[in-house]
């Protein structure tokens, strides 16, 4: 199976390392050690090498649906107590995920379907309170919905029925920067859902949300599930991060230039800030 070369691509690299400074974050309330961390995490496991290195004390896994590329990820393990686990995500959080304390996921994907906010919503149904989700998306409409047709909307709602806002106004589907709006409004009612079932569970609040390209538009989006009340009192450890992003505000566009491997080595031992206030 062809991946795309994360590991070459200096936007995704700033992202994981917006994570790895939120996660920091985090951890400035929460005990670390308590979290395990889930990851779709390719051929070369770069998030996992990142987390591990930063977080020694947070369990790692992956979950990887194409055995070649687990196959990949055996040669490039560099820890021996990392899991990485040969099969389809949808499966095994269906099946096999059964979580002991809060975690931390990573769905990270290159497409935009409706299994995407499926998957989402069963691991918001099972998390423990205080687990933090990440969603990558492409960021772009799916080519299949014409985008200068006057049912638009009509044809988006056909592929992602439930997860569409009631109010949606087709221009927001044809520009880049709302479009990532709409993604975020996608899973906020995707999570909502669940919480009808749940009878009081905590919600999902997005904490942090960004935009870029490399090659193609990706958007991602990183929440928390905890109550309403717990929500209010850590968003204290957030309020001095310029890359904070709560509900309804427009996602940060990351744009770094290509880099050389010479700029990249000396660029990366200065990431993350040890102070990301």
């Amino acid at each position: 199976m062809k991946h795309p070369p994360y590991h070459l691509r200096p936007n995704k690299a700033v992202d994981r390392y917006l994570f790895i400074e939120l996660i920091r974050l985090i951890g400035a309330r929460y005990p670390l050690k308590d979290y395990t961390y889930y990851s779709m995490g390719g051929p070369f496991l770069e998030d996992l090498r990142l987390i591990r290195s930063a977080f020694p004390e947070i369990s790692l896994v992956s979950i990887e649906r194409d055995r070649d590329t687990w196959n990949r990820q055996k040669f490039h393990m560099f820890a021996r107590d990392i899991e990485l686990v040969q099969k389809d995500f949808t499966n095994w959080v269906e099946e096999d995920y059964d979580p002991a304390g809060p975690d931390i996921h990573w769905l990270d994907y290159v497409g935009l379907e409706p299994q995407c906010f499926s998957d989402f919503q069963e691991v918001v149904r099972k998390v423990e309170e205080k687990s933090l989700i990440k969603v990558t998306f492409n960021g772009r409409c799916p080519k299949h919905v014409d985008l200068e047709d006057e049912e638009i909307i009509d044809n988006f709602k056909d592929i992602f029925g439930q997860f569409v806002p009631a109010d949606l106004e087709a221009d927001k589907l044809k520009q880049k920067e709302s479009f990532a709006g709409v993604l975020e409004e996608m899973l906020v009612l995707a999570a909502d859902e669940v919480r009808e079932e749940s009878n009081g569970f905590g919600s999902f609040h997005p904490i942090h949300s960004i935009r870029y390209e490399d090659g193609a538009p990706m958007v991602c989006i990183c929440g928390i599930v905890v109550t309403d009340d717990e929500f209010e009192l850590i968003q204290d450890c957030f309020e001095d991060w310029e890359f904070f992003s709560a509900e309804n505000v427009a996602p940060h566009k990351i744009d770094v230039p290509e880099l050389s491997l010479k700029e990249r080595q000396r660029r990366e031992p200065l990431l993350p800030l040890e102070d990301p206030s």
